[in-house]
């Protein structure tokens, strides 16, 4: 008589509720009645009517694990009956403008509220493009019980992907020497360590010195004595939306 994600009630026929049909039968004794029946059917049977009713179950929309302050972080929570429809407001759209996507694409895998990912035929976890397309693809909710055993939140988690980026290191036009050449051009992703193989020792020149300018996503400059000042004051990659690109359409310049 049990059906994951609902509970169930069984009523007597003489109008009493019980939670199960064993405590049901106990409490009227589980005997049939004593209705004058001359043939093989029962003129007044005695009924009991099991009524269901929907747990309330749980879905969410979480940051996947990712060592930094959005690690974990629940964006959206919705509750309903079982089997019905999430109603998840969180769109794409609204992702793209949050400033944690910055700097980053990102997949949507959908965990059941038992823990189990959801796959394809093959077994393999499915990454979803966008969560639009993780919603529509499993818009209900979850049928658990309200159990320590089996009870649980199906999540739809947001799996981040940097970006990649790219540093560039430069004399100035305006240089008495090397004006505007191109010293190095680095790479990495969002929020990694930039690693330039110049030093300061290479970019010494007897009867000069120089100093090393780094523009901010701010458009202002900073300025510092040194190469390894600057990188130790600049030490990572920025966020720019450069999608899944190999390219970078505004690199950190040094």
């Amino acid at each position: 008589m049990r059906v994951a994600g609902y509970r169930y009630t069984v009523k007597t026929p003489d109008g009493k509720t019980y939670a199960t049909l064993s405590s049901a039968l106990a409490g009227t004794t589980g005997l049939y009645d004593n209705t004058n029946n001359a043939t093989n059917s029962d003129a007044a049977p005695q009924t009991y009517t099991v009524e269901y009713a929907a747990i309330t179950q749980t879905a969410e929309v979480v940051v996947a694990e990712t060592k930094d302050e959005y690690s974990g972080q629940v964006l959206e929570t919705v509750t309903g009956d079982t089997g019905a429809p999430l109603g998840i407001k969180l769109t794409d759209a609204t992702l793209q403008s949050m400033e944690m996507t910055q700097g980053y694409t990102y997949y949507v895998t959908v965990k059941h509220a038992d823990d189990s990912l959801v796959t394809d035929d093959a077994g393999n976890v499915i990454r979803y493009a966008t969560l639009d397309e993780a919603i529509a693809a499993n818009n209900s909710f979850d049928a658990v019980d309200d159990n320590a055993e089996h009870s649980g939140i199906k999540q739809f988690v947001i799996n981040p992907v940097p970006s990649y980026q790219e540093s560039t290191l430069t004399v100035t036009s305006d240089s008495p020497i090397s004006a505007a050449a191109a010293v190095e051009t680095t790479s990495g992703v969002t929020n990694s360590a930039i690693s330039y193989s110049t030093t300061d020792s290479a970019l010494a020149v007897p009867g000069y010195t120089y100093q090393v300018s780094v523009v901010g996503p701010d458009g202002t400059t900073q300025s510092y004595a040194t190469l390894s000042s600057a990188l130790a004051a600049q030490s990572l990659y920025d966020n720019t939306s450069n999608g899944d690109t190999q390219s970078d359409k505004s690199a950190q310049a040094f």
